[in-house]
């Protein structure tokens, strides 16, 4: 009657799925939802922390001098707000436009250029010559910098820029420190130049025996004289 009873129960309880092998119950299933949906939850905040890192990538911002050679023309440097990002040099004709991202009127991808110093300290030019690859050929572009610390950040900029390199590259702020270092050893030196009254010479130092004996003997016979 028993070994009865217990077949009766267990008929009557729900059977677990058998069907290709796998086992579940509904606090199993629980769990497993559990866990899926914390793991979308971490793979969203991984991704929503991925897009503020690729939104915060190192930009140069400045407003700077601009000429684009071309044949048989003479054009003058006009100014414009210049930013340097992803590799690319944009420029806005105004700050709002720069700060919005807005209508650059030119858009130069730095990589694979020329970049070649373009200054003469004595008249106070700083300046940046590049050559960027274009269907015609190289096309010449000017950029005309304030003074020597402006410089220094966009020189340093395009020479990265032009090997593929961005802002974010540790040597960006050695390569700059190279060119302000540069200047400091073409600046004449601010300090007088100390100038002794008198030379303390000694011949012995300089001349051969011989000549020192020769010489004292010429000195000797015109004492005596």
């Amino acid at each position: 009657f028993v070994d009865q009873l217990q077949v009766n129960l267990q008929t009557n309880q729900p059977q677990p799925n058998l069907d290709n092998g796998n086992v579940s119950s509904p606090v199993e299933d629980d769990i497993d939802a559990a866990l899926t949906d914390l793991q979308t939850t971490l793979e969203g905040s991984s991704i929503n922390a991925y897009a503020n890192d690729i939104t915060q990538v190192p930009e140069l911002c400045d407003e700077l001098k601009f000429l684009k050679s071309k044949r048989f023309t003479l054009k003058a440097y006009k100014k414009y707000w210049f930013t340097c990002r992803d590799l690319h040099l944009y420029l806005y004709k105004t700050r709002e436009e720069m700060i919005h991202r807005a209508n650059p009127v030119q858009d130069i991808n730095l990589r694979g250029c020329e970049v070649t110093p373009d200054v003469n300290i004595s008249q106070h030019k700083f300046g940046i010559k590049l050559e960027v690859p274009s269907a015609e050929g190289m096309s010449e572009m000017y950029i005309r910098c304030v003074d020597e610390h402006q410089y220094a950040k966009w020189m340093a900029c395009c020479r990265l820029a032009a090997k593929g390199r961005s802002l974010a590259d540790s040597s960006y702020e050695s390569e700059k420190q190279t060119i302000l270092d540069f200047f400091k050893m073409q600046r004449p030196s601010d300090g007088p130049v100390a100038v002794p009254n008198s030379f303390d010479i000694q011949l012995e130092d300089y001349l051969p025996p011989k000549f020192l004996k020769k010489l004292r003997g010429k000195v000797s016979t015109k004492t005596c004289i």
